[in-house]
Order: structure tokens, then sequence, then C-alpha cells
């Protein structure tokens, strides 16, 4: 494990690619676009106001679709431990087993699909919440996308 943060459940790993992991991609599974990077925070609040679907790619759930309900969080929500612009909430459904999974978003460019990462899964019910992945490349210096194909 690389990096890590325990209280928004996420981590990271490097791959040696002389281990015997193969299938590694830059893609979300199921998927066929390729990642492209953090939604931002602007474009956080722009996805709130906008009912547009977003989705979640999870373990136990496989893919469901939902809308950001909120951003920024309170902080009285975080425990008071994070800025109140690290976290987000989804009505996309999930269950125990689907943390760690992403929150993202679809978009074109130049004709080709891409998605957007907004946040890894944390929690499980009915609203799911994610620390913002903008927020974790920003103060972890973590990229989401290895090519940058835009």
């Amino acid at each position: 494990m690389s990096d890590y943060d325990e209280a928004q459940d996420w981590a990271t790993i490097n791959l040696d690619y002389n281990d015997g992991l193969n299938g590694t991609e830059e893609s979300i599974a199921g998927e066929y676009g390729q990642i492209a990077g953090t939604v931002t925070y602007e474009g956080l609040k722009d996805l709130k106001g906008s009912n547009e679907t977003i989705y979640h790619r999870g373990w136990a759930t496989c893919t469901t679709t939902g809308t950001l309900s909120e951003y920024p969080i309170p902080n009285a929500e975080c425990n008071d431990q994070y800025p109140s612009d690290y976290f987000i909430k989804s009505t996309a459904a999930t269950k125990s087993g689907d943390s760690g999974g992403p929150h993202y978003k679809k978009f074109t460019y130049g004709g080709e699909e891409f998605l957007a990462v907004i946040a890894p899964h944390y929690g499980s019910g009915s609203e799911a919440v994610g620390c913002a992945a903008h927020r974790i490349k920003k103060t972890h210096n973590i990229t989401f996308d290895q090519s940058n194909p835009i």
C-alpha cells in the first residue's frame, strides 16, 4: 500500500507489473470510457444543481445510478475532522462490500466517452457518501488519469 486514509475509506497501491497481476487498465469495470481525471469543486457544485445522472460501480451492487444529492456536506456530518468540501452524497444505491468503488460522471469529448471520478465510495444504504476525488488528488498528489487523454 502506498497511501491511505482510514477515515475516508480509501487506499492506493503500487503495481509491480512483474508480479503476475495482469488485466489492469485505466477504466472502470463494465464501462467503455477511459478515466479522465476528477470532477472539480465547481463541477460538483454544478452537478448537485443539475439532477444529472451519476454512476457508481461496486462489488456488491455492480453499476447503480443516482444524482449528486449533497455537496459540500456540512462539517458536523464529517465530525468536524475535514473541511466541508471533502465529502459528497449520492442517491446511488449501495450495499456493504461496495466501499472503495468509484462514483463517476460520463462525458463525451471529441466523439469519445470518458469517465471523471467523483469520489471513491464509503458506507452503504440508500444514500452513499464518498470523499471528493479532487480533494484526494490535491491533498495526496494522486492522479486519476495516468495518460491524460484529453
